[in-house]
């Protein structure tokens, strides 16, 4: 520690011997601070300096060339990553709360102020040297030690990322998200090497040689395209359309002499590429519909491929024969993903019916079959270490497990799925998510989740107070539970001829609204306390998709075809709002005046409540999905099914906001504002955005 300034403003009237001290104390606390500092990182040899600030990166390859050249060069042999210390497991930078209310004027100032969450998985892989399993999601990748599944590095991304892959030495990493930008990460540093764009506005899918010296990328949607670059010189070898319609997959041959690339839909054909000639050497049809993935054996003889049933094609590499295809039977269920073991010998896959299966590759014989207990629909990696060492993706979880002991298995659950629902929030800056098995607590200051209910059963209903849940069981019981602890409080008994449904809760809790059967067009509405049946909603002709509330619990709007405004307290039909006949989404009641609004039939429609009357109307330009008002009631938020963000002044009835986020998934999109204005709050792509004004 230094000395500070102050310390030589003393009086010329202190002893000698206190400053005297003061140099000794100086002296000592350099000496110790010299000590404890820390060891200088030793950055290996073999990978390039990070590059200073005023320069641009370069990618240091190994094999690589000044000058491209289509021939076969040997594959490297990896090398184990180095030793890294796990950072803390946070789930993101601290979020910065706004200090303004959103309005009006302000709004073209709103930024993102935090991402709360990991996001769902969209791609995991394992290095090929063992040692890492990563991980890709909306949020960017995630980097795990494979041995203890602690985290050791998260790589951010603004966009969603959609298609990872690794050189054989495991040192390089590349992504892609939506956008079409491909960056190159440094394994043993985490810093980008290089970006570049591909020139696709949609990629599908992405696949690197394992020598590091070629990138394949595939388009989405209906381009078909396929782009074969030299990585040392950047330059395109080859751009083709060999598919007519989007690209499911992409990979090279372990020698990178080859590529494969699949068709889906329209298209369903798998085609080879020799690199030294770039010529293309076979195609072949694919599956009853469409490819799903392709990947190569070990020592690069073979091609297999799966689709949309219950066999994968096998093909000689070299001449584009069908060898064999292996077959699961009706029972076992249609393969949802599949790999190589190590050795090349077996294939292995997960099919729907939760069966890891096994084939002998010579015989195209079924060796075993070991039940994995993933919930249906999984994706599967084998260790480059231990075939008997597997990981499976389903939903928000992915499970590590031991094929010798399948009973014994590790969870990562830090990818959880955040719900799409919020109700009254925030309170006292947390954030409550409610999904079909789970709430989850987040505090808005930190990005902390702090609190994590599962239930061992899906489908329930958040009372207004947080302190209960309904759950519909044993098809015509509701049970009520206390939320902490979740000590059973009522039993209402329903007769119902399939499956009861709650619609919505009152306000003061004192009221279920539920739906005794599918489909049906009379909701009934309940008291909590005894289960009577307090009245039924006699109006509907058609479905009801959403019963809600006013906020003072005075009335009730059912929706359906036409949307119908009740009394609460007896249950008596008011009427229908005017002009609500069609298909409307977002019916709200508004947080102050109590009015009522919807997106109908290209408008946004206001009314009157009690009369029922149109108040106004707001034209809007493309499908909105999302709306949410702000609690002054001057603002009002929506987000179209293209992607755009859109806000209307409510004072001047005019569109004042219009941002387009193209990299968002719209169906997973919940939209709200904070009840202080000052936050924006997204749930989209398993994630929450928190955008306000500075």
């Amino acid at each position: 520690m230094m000395i500070n300034s102050k310390n030589f403003q003393l009086s010329l009237s202190y002893p000698i011997l206190i400053i005297f001290l003061l140099f000794l104390v100086s002296c000592s606390n350099v000496l110790t601070s010299n000590l404890q500092a820390s060891p200088t990182l030793v950055v290996p040899t073999s990978l390039a300096a990070t590059p200073s600030p005023t320069t641009n990166p370069t990618l240091v390859i190994a094999s690589a060339t000044s000058t491209p050249e289509l021939t076969p060069t040997a594959m490297l042999s990896p090398t184990k990553a180095p030793t890294i210390v796990p950072t803390p497991t946070r789930v993101t930078a601290p979020v910065m709360p706004s200090n303004q209310v959103i309005t009006a004027s302000n709004i073209n100032q709103i930024t993102k102020l935090g991402v709360i969450g990991r996001g769902t998985i969209t791609e995991f892989i394992y290095s090929p040297d063992g040692t890492n399993l990563i991980i890709s999601t909306e949020t960017g990748i995630w980097i795990y030690q494979v041995d203890d599944h602690s985290l050791i590095k998260h790589l951010p991304s603004d966009e969603p990322i959609t298609s990872i892959d690794i050189t054989g030495d495991s040192k390089i990493l590349f992504s892609v998200g939506r956008s079409g930008l491909v960056n190159l990460w440094n394994m043993e540093t985490f810093e980008v090497l290089d970006t570049f764009d591909c020139g696709e506005t949609s990629l599908r899918t992405l696949a690197v040689s394992n020598d590091g010296r070629f990138l394949a990328t595939g388009g989405d949607f209906s381009s078909g395209r396929v782009t074969i670059w030299d990585l040392t010189s950047r330059k395109v070898i080859k751009t083709h359309k060999p598919h007519t319609y989007d690209v499911s997959g992409l990979v090279f041959s372990p020698d990178g002499n080859l590529l494969a690339s699949a068709g889906s839909w329209q298209d369903n054909t798998i085609r080879v590429w020799n690199l030294q000639s770039n010529l293309e050497r076979f195609s072949a049809p694919g599956h009853n519909v469409y490819v799903s993935e392709l990947i190569f054996s070990p020592d690069g003889s073979l091609l297999a491929s799966r689709g949309d049933g219950r066999f994968i094609k096998l093909f000689d590499a070299t001449t584009g024969v069908n060898l064999r295809n292996l077959f699961a039977s009706i029972d076992q269920g249609n393969i949802v993903d599949f790999a190589f073991s190590n050795s090349g010998q077996s294939i292995m896959a997960i099919t729907e019916e939760d069966l890891l299966l096994s084939w002998d590759v010579q015989s195209g014989k079924i060796t075993s079959s070991i039940p994995v207990n993933c919930g249906g629909y999984c994706r599967m990696r084998i260790s480059p270490s231990n075939d008997n060492e597997i990981s499976l993706h389903k939903g928000d979880k992915l499970i590590t497990l031991n094929l010798i002991e399948p009973e014994s298995y590790r969870i990562l659950e830090d990818h959880e799925y955040i719900g799409g629902s919020f109700p009254q929030q925030p309170i006292n800056d947390t954030l409550l998510t409610i999904s079909q098995d789970r709430i989850q607590e987040w505090d808005l200051t930190t990005g902390d989740q702090n609190l994590v209910k599962k239930f061992d059963f899906t489908g329930f209903t958040l009372f207004p107070d947080r302190q209960k849940i309904a759950r519909v069981e044993e098809r015509n019981l509701i049970r009520i539970y206390e939320l902490d602890g979740m000590t059973l409080i009522n039993e209402l008994p329903l007769k119902a001829y399939w499956e009861i449904r709650i619609l919505s809760v009152s306000p003061d809790g004192t009221k279920l609204v539920v739906q005794t059967d599918p489909g049906t067009t009379l909701p009934i509405v309940i008291d909590t306390s005894s289960g009577e049946i307090l009245y039924k909603l006699t109006g509907h002709t058609e479905n009801v998709q959403r019963v809600l509330f006013s906020d003072d619990g005075q009335y009730i709007i059912s929706v359906g075809q036409s949307i119908i405004l009740w009394e609460c307290s007896s249950g008596l039909k008011i009427g229908n709002l005017v002009g609500s006949a069609g298909y409307n989404t977002n019916v709200s009641f508004t947080p102050l005046t109590h009015s009522a609004f919807s997106y109908l039939n290209g408008n946004i429609t206001f009314w009157e409540i009690p009369s029922r009357s149109v108040k106004f109307e707001l034209p809007v330009e493309g499908f909105l999905e999302v709306l949410s008002i702000s609690p002054d009631e001057r603002l009002l938020m929506g987000i179209t099914y293209e992607g755009n963000l859109l806000a209307w002044d409510l004072e001047t009835k005019k569109l004042v906001f219009d941002l387009d986020m193209p990299y968002t998934n719209i169906w997973q999109y919940e939209i709200d504002f904070s009840s202080d204005g000052q936050m924006l709050i997204f749930i989209s792509d398993g994630c929450i955005t928190l955008w306000g004004v500075p």
